[in-house]
């Protein structure tokens, strides 16, 4: 199964660091480790968001 960062969440991330440059760093952090752990959420619960699953 591959995952992917939604788009949105990476285009958040260069507008940060464009718009603030390494002001922006610890938010970009933030976006990308947030998405990071909707990623092990998924994996772990064996389902995507807003999806259930057998178990």
């Amino acid at each position: 199964m591959t995952y992917r960062v939604e788009d949105t969440a990476l285009e958040r991330v260069f507008e940060l660091l464009a718009e603030e440059g390494f002001d922006g760093m610890g938010q970009a952090l933030e976006v990308l480790l947030n998405e990071m752990m909707k990623v092990e959420r998924s994996r772990h619960l064996q389902a995507a968001p807003y999806e259930r699953s057998e178990q």
